[in-house]
């Protein structure tokens, strides 16, 4: 303990001084993995290809340029469990070079980092992630494939949350809670720069018994990290009574005050709603929450549902929100390595076991790491939110098949920024859709045959009603492993992109490669 202390106090007083979330967050891991880790797991790899495009920029039908690009990506990922510890994460660079020179040279880093601490036994936690990516900028431009620039802004963020939780007796539960996000962007045409999100939370509550009832206080606020012009701020108190009429389900009403202050909008009103909680068994879980909020219907609605070689979730939410605060939430990524994981859970419940088998199907099937997903706007404004996500997975003996849909809502809520100006495109305002599909079948031991098909669609809502794009990517992949640990891929890929904001274009490609895990 001590040493975890020091360790702790050291590394947080030299990213305090850097003023970086990253490293608060690396550090606070790299202390507490010394400590408390039981089992470690730690893992490398590096994968090479080559690919020929027509339309490197994807530029009009007539202007298209093609060229060849070569992509050398190595990647470290490490995972610790313990009884008060586990660690997560995984970091890549990746280097692009045009040897036509379409587009300029590159380096791409990428990571993912979790971390959760029982810092002081059923007492004191620390929560902790970061996430490094490059992401798409303008939902109505097209969406280009990793090795491309185009359209795309380099996203940095992390989040620390200390909290105090635990029961009071046998029937009282508290939560006393911070939460702090840092998220910065860069490069692209709606680039937040650095912003700052900070989420305060306490609650009692009475376990129902069958009746329980709850008192919480939550309190939001974003401003940008170089100066407090165009803060946000909400704060909402909250009481709800609940009957659980057996210990799988629970029912309840809620009602309380918010008061919300952002730049060209003010608040202060009561709200009523209603929450249901339905765990069947340990596989299959419902929660659901409403209430009639100052913007409205508001709610969030989850749902999984797990079997042997199965896995289903189904996610719907409606709420205000920044680009930092939508970091402290989490939400639950479209990968096909969670989808895995879960539907692994029963047949292997040791989670580093469940983690290797989860890399080795993704490698020897040539599987996706990820699925198409809705893009986030990382841009200034308080907005309102609707999200619907469905995603299900089934591994079979030979095939494995991956689906997810989608369809989200975005609205700016204020006539200004968190910058305190006035958004640079009602573009922003946007619906969208979209499905993927990845079916994998296993042609013999080591070689597998993938196909992917993806179509996203854009609408422009509000000021911006009747503009519209839309872009289709198909892609075929066979992968042969060399070796338990090396395998090689070969694959095409077309696309199509029409808008009314720019011209129609296509992109075909072919791509060969190379992968190895050490």
């Amino acid at each position: 303990m001590t040493k975890l202390t020091a360790d702790a106090v050291s590394c947080l007083t030299q990213a305090g001084r850097a003023a970086t979330g990253l490293g608060l967050g690396l550090c606070l891991a790299l202390a507490a993995g010394r400590s408390w880790a039981e089992r470690w797991s730690a893992a490398a790899s590096v994968d090479g290809r080559v690919t020929a495009t027509d339309n490197a920029n994807f530029d009009a039908r007539s202007e298209k340029k093609g060229d060849v690009i070569l992509e050398v990506t190595p990647r470290i990922s490490i995972l610790g469990e313990g009884a008060r510890l586990r660690l997560n994460g995984s970091a890549g660079l990746s280097a692009f070079t045009y040897t036509k020179g379409t587009q300029d040279s590159q380096l791409v880093p990428t990571a993912a980092a979790s971390l959760w601490l029982e810092a002081i036994e059923r007492t004191f936690f620390i929560e902790s992630n970061v996430n490094v990516a490059r992401v798409v900028d303008n939902p109505f431009g097209p969406q280009a494939p990793s090795a491309s620039n185009v359209n795309t802004q380099d996203t940095y963020q992390a989040r620390v949350s200390p909290y105090f939780a635990g029961i009071l007796g046998s029937r009282f539960r508290y939560l006393l809670r911070h939460d702090s996000a840092w998220t910065r962007s860069s490069g692209g045409t709606t680039s937040i720069g650095n912003q700052y999100a900070s989420h305060e939370a306490a609650e009692l509550a009475l376990l129902p018994r069958p009746f329980g009832a709850s008192l919480r206080y939550d309190r939001d606020e974003t401003n940008r990290i170089e100066g407090s012009q165009g803060r946000s701020r909400s704060e909402i108190a909250r009481a709800s009574l609940s009957l659980s009429p057996d210990p799988q389900l629970t029912i309840g009403v809620r009602g309380g005050h918010e008061r919300n202050n952002f730049p060209g909008f003010n608040s202060d009103r009561n709200f009523l709603g209603a929450e249901l909680a339905w765990r069947p068994t340990e596989r299959t879980s419902l929660a659901l929450v409403g209430e009639k909020r100052f913007f409205g219907n508001g709610w969030t609605a989850t749902f999984d549902h797990r079997m042997p070689r199965l896995a289903w979730s189904v996610r719907s939410s409606r709420d205000v929100s920044t680009s930092a605060q939508r970091f402290l939430g989490l939400p639950a990524t479209l990968d096909v390595a969670a989808l895995i994981d879960a539907s692994l859970t029963t047949r292997i419940p040791d989670p580093i076991e469940r983690a290797r088998a989860v890399e080795d199907l993704i490698v020897s099937r040539g599987l996706p790491r990820t699925l198409i997903t809705p893009i986030d706007l990382f841009d200034e404004r308080i907005e309102i939110q609707t999200i619907n996500t469905a995603t299900v997975s089934l591994l079979g003996a030979r095939n494995a098949i991956a689906l997810t849909l989608f369809s989200t809502s975005t609205e700016g809520l204020a006539s200004q920024t968190i910058g305190g100006v006035q958004p640079t495109t009602s573009l922003l305002d946007n619906r969208q859709r979209g499905v993927g599909l990845s079916f994998s079948h296993q042609l013999s031991q080591r070689s597998t045959l993938n196909s992917e098909a993806n179509w996203r669609q854009t609408r422009g809502i509000g000021s911006s009603t009747g503009e519209q794009s839309r872009q289709q990517i198909y892609q075929l992949r066979f992968t042969h492993l060399l070796s338990p640990k090396t395998s090689t891929t070969a694959g095409v890929r077309y696309q199509v992109f029409d808008s009314t904001l720019q011209q129609d274009t296509t992109e075909k490609a072919v791509f060969l490669g190379i992968g190895h895990r050490f």
